[in-house]
């Protein structure tokens, strides 16, 4: 799901079918992994499953743009301090980078999200209100289905958020392409996650 989020979270406009691609394999995702939980050993969830991570991340949800990948970047900073799973990592920091970037100018995004993948009902409600319950709903699912949803879970507090902050910015000072972060928001990202 984060390999897919990754691409979900971009700037280009006229995009609609990777959208949908895109939100597509997130509900298949939603309604499969637990039912997989529940059974391990059944071959039509596992299939499905694995045709979801392969589109995920072969180039093909993202044609014509480029996502935003600085997640990818926290966790890599973390896993090169602490030697985490790389999935365990994205699901604690991944809430938590949409909380921190999510703003005026991007809003419309989340609250897509929210409502196609999460069926986040927004009649009445704020645009940042949705999206934030869609951020919300996604930690839940994590939580449902076993993911971790703080670094503490892995034994991590707060006397190496300077020395990952550290490592996001190693190849470059700003990086992320649905909005610029610096290392300052990866201490926030991080603290956030602890």
């Amino acid at each position: 799901m984060s390999h897919v989020l990754e691409h979900y979270f971009h700037q280009t406009g006229n995009t609609p079918v990777q959208d949908q691609f895109c939100e597509s394999i997130l509900r298949t995702v939603i309604e499969t992994a637990p039912k997989l939980l529940d059974d391990l050993e059944d071959y039509e969830y596992r299939e499905t499953m694995m045709l979801s991570g392969t589109l995920a991340l072969n180039g093909m949800l993202n044609m014509g743009y480029r996502g935003d990948w600085a997640t990818h970047n926290l966790e890599h900073a973390v896993s090169a301090v602490h030697d985490i799973p790389h999935g365990g990592g994205l699901s604690i920091i991944f809430p938590n980078w949409m909380k921190h970037v999510l703003d005026d100018t991007n809003t419309n995004r989340f609250k897509q999200l929210a409502v196609r993948v999460f069926n986040v009902e927004a009649e009445g409600k704020s645009d940042r209100d949705v999206a934030l319950e869609g951020i919300n709903k996604l930690r839940e699912f994590w939580n449902d289905i076993g993911a971790p949803a703080t670094l503490a879970e892995y034994d991590i507090d707060e006397n190496t958020v300077e020395e990952m902050a550290d490592k996001t910015v190693i190849a470059r000072p700003e990086y992320g392409n649905f909005k610029k972060l610096s290392r300052q928001d990866s201490v926030e990202i991080f603290k956030a996650s602890l």
